[in-house]
């Protein structure tokens, strides 16, 4: 079809001016390969391009308004928010008979879409698959996730070639030296020399490509300054597609085995653990995002960026679930949050000021940053005795409030 679409463009449209194409599709390694890659046959000829984002946290609880705010935040944890899975659920039920209908029920769309989804062209390597499965049961950095799936090191699957060839003469050089060597080739830049990795030893850019089509997203700790950059951490995009490879996929034989209720009950067990990981700071960042934007938080400052910080000497790791900059590149917002049953207190505000007085190079905090805590467990009265003071900046957020419009 792009060779269709391709010869049209070049012999037809511009007697058609006002003819107007889209190419709409949910395969989103397709997309990028055929419409936005520099490669692809239809590379500068288009006109304009739409990334339709899945929707929040609070637009997909538009499919099930009838759970409390807590099982909203769970239900978004498992069917994330693409519009054909929010469909699947009946909101006349609640949040678990959904599960056991939806995902529990071996002949189910959900309980085997992962196996094609996203994944029908990249099949053919189970490298991919066994990157997504890894990273959804925990595992984070380069090197992690390199030696769960069997490679020697992070540059097996993360390796950036563009650095690797930035001196070509030398890389030219080495290769009319070297004219039969059958295999793939590293270049060193800063020794400025080369040497060859048997290409069955070699796996490039898996981890790259799984971001480019959006599967995998790539994140940094957030910093005010631009010459540094933190080792990246890897997460699964979709929380769906996180949940389905942490737990469907982990018990699926158990389910075709009648065993469903089992496979419920481990999962009641242990969502919230979930969550508490891989869902909450990204629903509390994007709570931050819009109450920005609709002025719901009294700040006199135009925030720039959001993301989380992580960092510190190897013995006294400490990390600040939410960070905004302002534009000035200064943290003038910080933020904690706690998936648990048991309420926020004095101690986590401490925590957060302990995190932020370690960031300090990183994140050039002002003065008296805004303090936002965010509980599913509530809040101890000495914490909130302590935020009924204005001069504190302290905000406290409990579930109900991050669903209100």
């Amino acid at each position: 079809m792009e060779t269709i679409l391709q010869k049209w463009w070049d012999t037809v449209h511009q007697s058609t001016p006002n003819l107007k194409v889209f190419l709409v599709g949910s395969h989103v390694s397709w997309m990028h390969e055929h419409t936005l890659d520099g490669h692809g046959p239809l590379q500068n000829r288009r006109t304009r391009q739409i990334d339709i984002a899945p929707l929040d946290c609070v637009h997909a609880a538009d499919f099930y308004p009838h759970f409390s705010a807590v099982d909203k935040v769970r239900a978004f944890a498992i069917w994330g928010g693409l519009p054909r899975h929010l469909r699947d659920v009946d909101p006349s039920l609640d949040l678990w008979e959904n599960v056991r209908q939806t995902l529990l029920d071996p002949d189910g769309r959900l309980f085997v879409e992962p196996d094609w989804l996203r994944f029908t062209d990249l099949r053919a390597d189970r490298v991919y698959t066994s990157l997504v499965r890894v990273i959804a049961m925990g595992q984070h950095t380069p090197g992690d996730i390199a030696k769960a799936v069997g490679r020697n090191s992070a540059t097996d699957i993360s390796a950036q070639l563009g650095a690797w060839f930035r001196n070509m003469a030398t890389v030219q050089a080495w290769l009319k030296r070297h004219p039969h060597r059958n295999g793939a080739l590293i270049f060193d830049v800063r020794r400025a020399n080369c040497h060859h990795i048997p290409r069955r030893k070699m796996n490039h850019a898996q981890l790259g490509r799984l971001v480019d089509i959006g599967v995998v997203a790539r994140v940094n700790a957030l910093t005010s300054r631009s010459d540094t950059r933190s080792p990246a951490h890897y997460y699964i995009s979709d929380p769906f597609l996180a949940f389905w490879y942490r737990f469907i996929d982990s018990y699926r034989n158990m389910i075709r085995r009648g065993q469903a209720d089992a496979a419920l009950s481990r999962i009641q067990q242990e969502i919230d653990l979930f969550i508490s990981q891989y869902v909450f700071e990204g629903v509390c960042r994007d709570w931050l995002w819009r109450a920005v934007g609709r002025a719901q938080l009294p700040i006199d400052q135009d925030i720039a960026e959001i993301g989380s910080w992580w960092g510190g000497p190897k013995d006294k790791q400490d990390e600040i679930d939410v960070v905004a900059l302002s534009i000035q590149r200064e943290a003038v917002i910080v933020g904690e949050c706690k998936w648990t049953n048991a309420p926020m207190d004095m101690r986590d505000l401490g925590g957060l000021r302990h995190g932020l007085a370690m960031a300090q190079k990183d994140l050039n905090p002002i003065l008296n940053p805004w303090r936002l805590c965010f509980s599913r467990g509530g809040f101890h009265p000495d914490l909130v005795e302590e935020a009924a003071v204005a001069e504190n900046r302290i905000v406290l957020i409990d579930p109900d409030y991050l669903y209100r419009r």
